[in-house]
């Protein structure tokens, strides 16, 4: 509070207290929260692992459209090769170890001979250090799991497209809002088409990638969430 008193000599005005109130948002990268280590929405600070997230704000900020590209923020990690279309799909380096088999999505082992693109994703959640006990049979380095966009209660559509060295071009589309009155039945629709080059000769082709998302509020408690994820690539 702010106090102004009277002016001059001799003057009768009383004191007045003037209240100045500022507001604000905040903005950055933390995210207080992560599902990975414990299989619900824990605070990171509550559990005892290395766990880091690469939140959509970054992702965004940085416009990166493949998973190789958003671990760069990551410290320990690396890409190890396999682009295009290696037999063991893309790989990575948690700690010196590899993650051939410790690549998930929403918790569930997934598996591409393609890129894996980021369209769909809404964060990356690496998890450091030996994690069998929670997935089962995985590298001693780590996981990283893949955090699915899900559907939004109020409308929402956005669109991108992309030019970029060596004839690449990329479109995208993130569509999403309710199906019903109630919003208990909620969608959404991720889409994108890459056609790239590259400096060298013989190394280009196209690439599609669609996920579409249904969620189902059954209960206050109880939600049901389906989603299939699709990748389509040709190499010319």
């Amino acid at each position: 509070p702010l106090t102004r008193g009277g002016e001059g000599e001799g003057s009768t005005q009383k004191d007045e207290t003037i209240e100045l109130v500022v507001t604000g948002e905040r903005s950055g990268y933390r995210v207080p929260n992560s599902s990975t280590a414990t299989k619900t929405d824990t605070p990171l600070r509550d559990i005892p692992q290395s766990i880091q997230v690469i939140p959509q704000q970054v992702l965004e900020d940085r416009n990166v459209t493949e998973l190789r590209d958003a671990i760069e923020t990551a410290g320990g990690v690396t890409s190890t090769g396999g682009r295009s279309s290696s037999f063991f799909g893309e790989n990575f380096q948690i700690r010196g170890f590899a993650t051939r088999s410790s690549i998930f999505r929403d918790g569930i082992p997934t598996f591409s001979i393609g890129v894996l693109t980021t369209s769909d994703i809404e964060s990356v959640e690496i998890l450091k250090g030996p994690a069998s006990v929670l997935f089962g049979q995985g590298e001693p380095g780590g996981v990283i799991n893949l955090v699915s966009k899900k559907p939004l209660f109020e409308p929402f559509a956005s669109t991108s497209f992309t030019v970029g060295s060596f004839d690449t071009y990329r479109g995208a589309i993130d569509l999403s809002g309710p199906l019903n009155d109630s919003k208990t039945v909620r969608y959404r629709l991720n889409a994108s088409y890459d056609d790239y080059g590259s400096f060298r000769d013989f190394v280009d082709g196209d690439r599609f990638s669609i996920t579409p998302t249904v969620t189902w509020d059954i209960s206050p408690d109880t939600s049901l969430n389906v989603y299939v994820y699709s990748r389509l690539w040709h190499n010319r």
